[in-house]
């Protein structure tokens, strides 16, 4: 399991006890995953209480992880019922703070969304403007691998590169690291202080399309291709910081339009506060 997958799995539990505080809305006629009694839980629901980013790259025994948290929560779930928790005075002013963020968050989420868009040329018209921002305090190298775990195998394909065989053919049909050949290998861009591993640093010292003699790793014997290289001073291509301009340009019109929203908000709304009370805490 990933990093990133050991985090959801960590709060998981969190969000389906939240889940399990509202009421459930009709049940839908997709097949049953899993049931305890008589309380059942559906592929539709499984696909909701999990975020899509995750769902999509998750391995069936990962899948299965989340019924069994799902069987277990359940469990607990059923048996505060049970001692009434739900009626204890903590667990209803709780369950009431959470539903008023829930709501409000959602309110704004949804009110922003058509606001904090950003087109294609507001990111290009930015990047043009501010291209100082964008320009390399490093040397960059743009590397590619194909890894097998058989060294010959290993030199038998660097010498059908250094032949001329196209390495993003071979990568795609060789290579066992299977998400980088369906890129032809293609790792994208590093620079010297992204060097980390032996692998990178080694082959960030070739020259452009010079293949590397197999270098091993844990993973096996990686032949390393530097693509391009871009020099210190040289300005980062649009493409290359594209997504990080939209994601500012984003959160600068969320801080705006949230700012005007509220401000919105307070003018037709009747607010008291009364901070000479704060004292008595």
């Amino acid at each position: 399991m990933t990093y990133r997958h050991l985090v959801y799995a960590l709060f998981f539990p969190f969000i389906l006890s939240l889940a399990s505080c509202f009421e459930r809305e009709e049940k839908d006629d997709s097949p049953v995953i899993a049931r305890v009694n008589g309380e059942t839980l559906t592929l539709n629901e499984l696909k909701r209480k999990i975020p899509r980013e995750y769902l999509d790259s998750f391995r069936n025994d990962e899948k299965l992880e989340f019924v069994e948290q799902w069987v277990r929560q359940q469990l607990l779930y059923q048996s505060a019922l049970e001692a009434n928790l739900q009626k204890d005075s903590e667990v209803r002013f709780r369950l009431k703070e959470f539903e008023e963020q829930l709501l409000a968050d959602e309110a704004l989420r949804r009110k922003l969304e058509e606001e904090s868009r950003v087109s294609d040329e507001e990111a290009k018209a930015y990047y043009d403007a501010h291209e100082d921002e964008f320009m390399r305090e490093e040397t960059e190298a743009r590397l590619s691998h194909i890894v097998i775990s058989n060294q010959k195998r290993a030199t038998d394909i660097r010498k059908r590169i250094k032949d001329g065989e196209d390495f993003s053919a071979l990568a795609k049909e060789f290579s066992e690291d299977q998400m980088g050949a369906e890129n032809g290998g293609d790792l994208g861009y590093f620079s010297e202080s992204e060097a980390l591993d032996d692998l990178t640093q080694a082959a960030l010292k070739l020259k452009v399309n010079r293949v590397s003699k197999p270098i091993k790793t844990g993973f096996g014997y990686h032949l390393v291709l530097v693509t391009d290289r871009k020099e210190v001073g040289s300005i980062r291509e649009f493409e290359q910081v594209k997504q990080d301009i939209f994601n500012n340009l984003a959160l600068k019109k969320q801080k705006k339009w949230t700012h005007e929203l509220i401000k919105q908000l307070e003018q037709n709304a009747t607010i008291e506060t009364h901070p000479e009370i704060l004292e008595k805490l």
